[in-house]
């Protein structure tokens, strides 16, 4: 039974970091992996992925022709939190305020392996002994206390960050967009309170490391690397699109957005200007032939274009816009005396279920709920 249960978490963990090496590829290789923002979300799940599959390694009998590969192993670990750390001062706009934490977290990476390589070469051959392998053994249970011991840190300062500095982000941001950073920062809480438990437990057995303390830990960063990957990149999109949409229906673009339209010439341009300026999205009958017809292109190729500059088709930009539209009419006390459903129609959608549906996906959350929790918001002030 008990080898069933190993291969069992095994198995979540390589197909789980296979899985995550192949999208940090992927996403460095699109056009959005050239952001610094993406980079730092890429590699957090690299790390991960790394950080697994090298514990995998050392539990199978695939290194045993490597002779020092059990002991020549990379602190992936202390890289894992402060990578995150980077994607979220980029995330929340504070890459001026916070500071950068890839020194530090480099210096410790690069002297970690040196002492580890210094170790193994003092070991097999300089003095011959392998009983000093105990030595490394101690430094293995040290290299992960002091890795724990910084990443408690790093992550505790970027929740102290999140929930007592909203005034540095508050007009970058909505509840919508923090809600899966803050969900993310209670399960990766969890995962290390388990790591704690299992570093605790290696104390205990100080020469011999049980796997099974660490099956929570590795099934966890494996979730972690779907939870990370998939949902921080479509919400970073999410995030980066409606901060543009917000400004521009305010009549606020800063000098980031402009750089973001004026370098948009031929049919995507006279595309914006319809559309955002003219605000053809209030209009619930507009289609892509009936922009195509309007622009003088077909409609395959005004298809293509959109997907190109917005990485959305039609009717999730028009969707969107629509939504921020709502939040806008929600927020404003002169359509207090509206109906959900009359903002919605107001906003351009056709319908109470196409508004509601659009609504909680760009929200998490209801048009109803968006309301109630903009009025609780009025009482607590």
């Amino acid at each position: 039974m008990n080898y069933i249960q190993i291969d069992f978490f095994n198995l979540i963990m390589v197909v789980g970091a296979v899985q995550g090496v192949t999208f940090t590829l992927i996403t460095l290789l699109s056009k959005i992996g050239r952001e610094k923002t993406i980079i730092y979300l890429s590699m957090t799940v690299l790390y991960l992925s790394m950080n697994n599959l090298q514990y995998w390694f050392t539990l199978t009998e695939l290194t045993a022709p490597i002779k020092y590969y059990k002991h020549l192993l990379l602190p992936w670990y202390f890289l894992i939190v402060p990578s995150f750390y980077q994607f979220v001062r980029g995330y929340l706009g504070l890459d001026k305020r916070l500071p950068s934490l890839n020194k530090p977290t480099y210096f410790i990476f690069g002297f970690g392996i040196i002492i580890r390589l210094l170790l193994i070469i003092y070991i097999h051959f300089i003095s011959g002994n392998t009983s000093n392998l105990e030595v490394l053994v101690t430094y293995n249970l040290l290299e992960e206390t002091v890795s724990l011991f910084y990443s408690i840190f790093i992550f505790s300062y970027c929740i102290y960050v999140i929930n007592y500095n909203k005034q540095w982000f508050k007009d970058l941001l909505s509840n919508e967009d923090l809600k899966w950073i803050k969900q993310f920062f209670k399960f990766g809480s969890v995962v290390l309170v388990f790591w704690v438990l299992a570093v605790l437990q290696h104390y205990t057995f100080k020469y011999f490391e049980p796997p099974e303390s660490y099956y929570p830990v590795r099934l966890g960063t494996s979730f972690l690397i779907y939870w990370i990957g998939y949902r921080g990149l479509f919400k970073y999109r999410i995030h980066k699109n409606r901060i543009v949409i917000h400004q521009i229906l305010h009549g606020q673009a800063q000098e980031n957005t402009h750089s973001h339209t004026s370098g948009k010439v031929g049919v995507f341009q006279r595309f914006e200007n319809l559309v955002l300026q003219q605000k053809k999205y209030l209009d619930s009958d507009i289609g892509l032939e009936t922009i195509a017809d309007e622009l003088e292109v077909s409609p395959s190729h005004l298809s293509s274009v959109i997907n190109k500059f917005c990485g959305m088709n039609l009717t999730n930009y028009l969707n969107e816009l629509r939504v921020e539209h709502a939040k806008m009419l929600l927020s404003n006390k002169e359509f207090d005396h509206y109906t959900i459903l009359g903002i919605g129609m107001e906003s351009g959608f056709n319908s109470k279920s196409t508004f509601y549906s659009a609504f909680k996906k760009h929200t998490s959350m209801p048009p109803s709920a968006y309301r109630k929790m903009l009025e609780s918001r009025k009482k607590d002030k």
